[in-house]
C-alpha cells in the first residue's frame, strides 16, 4: 500500500488533502480576497508554508497552516502578481520570489516604470530586497538545486538565469 502525502490547492485560501483528494481541508482563512498564485512547502522544515496571492501579497504559517502572517510583502516588492515562491532545500528561512508583469488596478506602480522581478529574504520574509543583475523581463519559475552547491535558477520569458550565491549567469 502506498503513503499518502499532502498536497497542496490554492483558491482565495489554502486547501489541503491527506486523502489523495477524496477530501479537502481549509487550512487558511482567506487572505486577500485574490487567487493564491504560489505556494511552497519549505522542504527544510514542512511546517513552514508559504503563500502569494495575485494581488503581490505574501503570507507565512510556521505550523503547518494552523495560524498565518499578515502580509509580509513590503515596499521592497512591487504590487504585482507574485509567480513562484521558492525555499532553500536546507534553510527554510531564505526564501526567493519572482514578479509577474500586470499592475494591479489602482497601485501607484501602473505603467511602465522598471522594477526588480526576483527578491529574496533571509528571515522568512520579514525583510526583501532584490536581486539584482538580472535583465528587466518576468520571471515565471524559480528552482533550487537540491544538491550542494545549491544554486538558485529562475525562467524568465527570454531564459534561465543561474545565481551561484555571488553572481547570475546565463
Amino acid at each position: 500500500r502506498s503513503k499518502k502525502k499532502k498536497l497542496w490547492l490554492g483558491t482565495s485560501r489554502l486547501w489541503e488533502t491527506k486523502t489523495d483528494g477524496q477530501s479537502w481541508k481549509d487550512v487558511s482563512p482567506i487572505f486577500d480576497g485574490s487567487a493564491i498564485s504560489a505556494i511552497e512547502c519549505a522542504a527544510a522544515n514542512p511546517h513552514v508554508l508559504f503563500v502569494a496571492t495575485s494581488m503581490g501579497k505574501i503570507f507565512r504559517s510556521t505550523d503547518g497552516g494552523a495560524t498565518w502572517s499578515g502580509n509580509l510583502a513590503n515596499a521592497a516588492i512591487p504590487q504585482r502578481l507574485i509567480t513562484r515562491i521558492g525555499t532553500h532545500p536546507l534553510r527554510a528561512s531564505y526564501v526567493v520570489v519572482t514578479v509577474g508583469a500586470s499592475a494591479i488596478p489602482g497601485t501607484s506602480l501602473e505603467g511602465d516604470a522598471p522594477y526588480a522581478h526576483v527578491f529574496e529574504s533571509d528571515d522568512m520574509g520579514v525583510t526583501w530586497r532584490p536581486l539584482d543583475g538580472l535583465p528587466d523581463m518576468v520571471y515565471n519559475a524559480l528552482v533550487f538545486e537540491t544538491r550542494e552547491p545549491y544554486r538558485l535558477f529562475v525562467g524568465g520569458d527570454s531564459g534561465v538565469w543561474m545565481h551561484d550565491g555571488m553572481r547570475w549567469a546565463s
